[in-house]
Order: structure tokens, then sequence, then C-alpha cells
């Protein structure tokens, strides 16, 4: 019986075969790029197809070379806008009904800080954690958002419904605690943006994701 080749065992093979077929490493490199960016199988590319690719004319690398430089100018543009927002710590709500979070709204409340997690004083309520120094879900869930008129219709549920967070702010370090089912990139970048997370207002940012029984939401509990 033949021994079954590992996928990187597959790659080198394939590599040696094209070197011998002439391609050179520079080639091979455009090949793989293009393989990632489309699903395309190489027995159906003809003559012009396959030279295309190993010149690096094909029309995909400047339809995704287009792509690119959208994603970069987007996120230069997220980078102003986290500049331009101050360090704040604070509490979190992402407001989905789709456990797939494909459509959602960061609800977040703020207190600007320093590095070292001191307020600045221009939070706009009061501070009703025990700690008197941060904000409480279920408080502020109950006295801003339940029966809010602003915050229909999900001001229908209760504070523990909607996945939750908080961001804290200690010896110039950012630690981000949320539920495991909102541990997703995008959904992490919207929260550095809203709460002014970046490298220039503090050096280091760590996320945490917290899978207790604290942080579970509607996600966790249909499951």
């Amino acid at each position: 019986m033949a021994q079954q080749l590992t996928d990187e065992e597959m790659y080198e093979k394939g590599v040696k075969i094209l070197l011998q077929d002439g391609w050179t490493k520079e080639e091979i490199k455009r090949l793989q790029d293009y393989q990632v960016r489309t699903t395309a199988e190489i027995d159906l590319w003809d003559d012009t197809d396959i030279e295309q690719i190993k010149q690096g004319t094909h029309e995909i690398f400047s339809l995704f070379d287009d792509d690119d430089d959208e994603d970069e100018d987007e996120q230069v543009q997220i980078n102003k806008t986290a500049e331009a927002k101050e360090l704040c710590s604070g509490i979190f709500w992402i407001i989905t009904e789709n456990r797939t979070l494909g459509d959602y709204k960061l609800l977040m409340f703020d207190i600007p800080c320093d590095m070292d997690g001191n307020h600045r004083g221009t939070h706009k309520m009061p501070l009703n954690a025990k700690s008197g120094d941060t904000y409480n879900h279920k408080l502020v869930w109950e006295n801003e958002i339940k029966g809010n008129s602003e915050h229909l219709p999900y001001n229908k549920k209760e504070y523990n419904y909607y996945p939750r967070g908080r961001v804290e702010i200690a010896n110039k370090k950012a630690t981000i605690f949320l539920n495991p089912n909102i541990h997703v990139d995008k959904i992490i970048d919207d929260i550095k943006l809203g709460f002014g997370l970046n490298q220039d207002n503090i050096p280091e940012i760590r996320v945490v994701v917290d899978g207790t029984t604290h942080y579970q939401c509607f996600i966790d509990k249909e499951r």
C-alpha cells in the first residue's frame, strides 16, 4: 500500500516538478499567489494563462492589487480615527440577533483615562461598579438601556442576553475581556477603535477570552 504524502511533501514535490519544467522560483511564487486568490484548477489553464501567471501580468493580480490598496487605505483611515479617539476604559455589548455575527452594533460606555487607568473626570455617567472606578454591566443596562426608547428594540432584553465584555487599563497596559463568541478580528478592531486603543495611546494591548458563566450570552445558551 502506497504511503500517503503530507501536504508539505506534496507541496515540495510540486515545486520540484515545476523547477524541472523550467519555472524559476519567482515564477513559482507568482503561481502560489494566483492559487491563493482563485479557485481555478491548473488543468483548466491554457498556455496564455500559464505564461501570464509566470510573468505576473495575469488580470487577477491587478484586481487583487486594487483590493489590497483599498484595504490599506481603509486601515490608514481606521488608524487615524483611533488616534483621534482618546484612551478609554469601560464596558460594551455586541448587539446582534445573529449568532454568526454577520450584523452587529457595538454598544459601549467609555471612561476617558490615562495609561495608568486614572480617570480624566469627563465620563458621562456616575461610575456604579463596587470598585467605584468603572461601570457594572447589570446596573448600566437597568438604568440606561432597559425601557429607554432610544435603545429599541434590544432594550427589552436582559443585560446578559447579548455578548459583552469590558476594557481595563492599568500600568500602561489595556486588557479587553470578552465572551468567546465575539473573539473575532473585526469586532476586536471595532472595540479598539471605540476605546482609543492604539500604540500611540498605550504601548500594550491584550485580549483575554472569558469563557466562564459570568460572560455567557444567548449564543452559549442555545448550544
